[in-house]
């Protein structure tokens, strides 16, 4: 079996590490994770281009840490350069989670790559960063810290009794609810506070008569202070609130998910979401508006509707978080110098009629990457060759997206050399590490429903072939797995 596996792995790599290794640049996207064996894994994924100019994001190796130091990590990864010989010289980016062991200054792991090669540009990931934005909003607002524990207490009640969980059905039964299935509230799971928010609303009703049920005939005293609590005005109020704000971070938090993202869209983005939580301020969303209707709906559940304690919610928590949010935005997406530079091949910000207008902010971007990349260039051959690119882009590309400017000039190698390289830097730099935070889905996975099957599928494999098939000492594992492998690479399309 053994064999068997490393011989897969071997077939699929192989292309993938020929195709790494024929990239003019390439980056590295690195995560921590724990599997179910409490191991610590680290997973490595590039992000490059194949000889026909195809842009990738693919899965290397998942490798086992004995700690999470900067200087382990750094050991794991110089042994895997080392093995497939890969060119540092060509790593020009490093994308992270943004925690300490990565970006510090004096020995994190970005700190010492770019020791190796200091043309690398290291990137924070920006799905990571909105979710501290977010995140943290809450940490000094002591009510909301408070909600969130009560939100996760309410999931586990039900989440560990069959019991509970079968007769909070019954009542949404009853009620007429829609059957709704409580969710967890988990940081490091970004969307999970906007499903568990709606779940709540969703079935309210039914949890109070199910909580007060739990606490009069099974005499449940977490039951009677979870009731309490969700019937309280400030947590209808927070429900409300939440539902206006959070699918506008939802919303941005599934684009920065994308392999695909735009970098040069993502300060347009966060300003877009920056405005309107700021219209949330004065004019609340609908949700908040209709807070008055929420609180009659439950009126025969006990919730009374209190004017001083909804004005006591807008002074206390409503105005603080989003205020807390939108200045977090701004702190977690300063202006990055060199990622802004590449806007300079932004179609949208060339004149049509005259692209040489605003020359010298073009110049000096050109400049900041000359800088960064002095091994592609001088800044007086970029400017000369952009003198020529710009009107290409101002007469025939001016309805395209910034992307797709970039990567038709990363193809004219022969044309415009420097300006093409830094075309397909701007294309490989990672600006975002949910890739892999997928690979972790996928580990959980396979380590802990497949691995089961998998083991007894090839196990059976083995004794067909041993019993009723050729002896299998004399079975030819290579060409079969080499076979196999083969067919499950056009399959996938790898």
């Amino acid at each position: 079996m053994q064999d068997m596996l490393q011989t897969i792995t071997q077939q699929i790599q192989l292309p993938i590490m020929q195709d790494l290794n024929s990239s003019t640049y390439y980056s590295i996207l690195i995560d921590e994770t724990t599997d179910i064996s409490i191991v610590k894994q680290m997973t490595l994924m590039a992000r490059y281009f194949t000889p026909n100019m195809e842009l990738k994001t693919t899965f290397l190796e998942l490798i086992d840490l004995p700690d999470g130091k900067a200087d382990t990590i750094m050991t794991s990864l110089k042994n895997f350069f080392t093995t497939h010989q890969l060119d540092t010289s060509r790593l020009i980016g490093f994308g992270s989670d943004g925690a300490s062991v990565m970006v510090g200054r004096k020995t994190g792991v970005a700190t010492q790559l770019k020791a190796i090669n200091p043309e690398m540009l290291n990137v924070h990931c920006i799905a990571h960063r909105l979710a501290l934005a977010s995140g943290q909003a809450s940490s000094n607002i002591p009510y909301l810290k408070k909600f969130k524990d009560i939100m996760r207490q309410l999931f586990y009640f039900y989440q560990n009794s069959a019991v509970r969980m079968h007769g909070l059905k019954e009542i949404e039964n009853i009620l007429g609810d829609p059957v709704v299935k409580l969710k967890d509230i988990c940081d490091t799971r970004w969307l999970s506070h906007l499903n568990s928010v709606e779940a709540v609303k969703r079935c309210h009703p039914a949890l109070i008569a199910s909580l007060e049920r739990e606490a009069s005939e099974r005499t449940d005293a977490t039951a009677a202070g979870l009731a309490m609590f969700v019937k309280s005005p400030f947590f209808l109020c927070a429900i409300a609130m939440l539902l206006d704000t959070l699918p506008h971070l939802n919303r941005l938090s599934k684009l920065f998910q994308k392999t695909a993202i735009d970098f040069s869209m993502v300060d347009t983005l966060v300003s877009s979401t920056q405005l309107v939580l700021t219209n949330l301020l004065d004019n609340p969303g609908p949700n908040t508006k209709d807070i008055a209707t929420y609180f009659n709906s439950l009126e025969e559940y006990g919730v009374k509707y209190k004017q001083t304690e909804v004005d006591r919610f807008q002074e206390q928590v409503y105005q603080p978080f989003i205020n807390n949010v939108i200045s977090n935005l701004h702190d977690r997406f300063p202006d990055t110098s060199v990622l802004d530079s590449f806007s300079v091949f932004d179609p949208d910000l060339l004149d049509q009629r005259d692209p040489s207008t605003n020359e010298y902010l073009q110049f000096q971007k050109l400049k900041k990457l000359a800088k960064q990349f002095p091994s592609i260039g001088t800044s007086d051959a970029a400017e000369e060759e952009f003198t020529s690119l710009r009107n290409i882009i101002a007469s025939k590309m001016k309805d395209q997206t910034s992307r797709q400017v970039l990567e038709k000039t990363a193809k004219m190698t022969d044309l415009y050399p420097i300006l093409s390289k830094y075309c397909q830097i701007a294309l490989v730099v990672p600006v975002s590490t949910a890739d892999c935070e997928r690979t972790f889905s996928t580990l959980n996975r396979v380590k802990s429903i497949l691995r089961n099957r998998l083991s007894q599928h090839i196990l059976n494999c083995l004794m067909t072939i041993s019993t009723e098939g050729p002896s299998i000492q004399n079975f030819d594992f290579q060409a079969c797995v080499t076979a196999f492998a083969q067919k499950k690479r056009r399959k996938l399309n790898l």
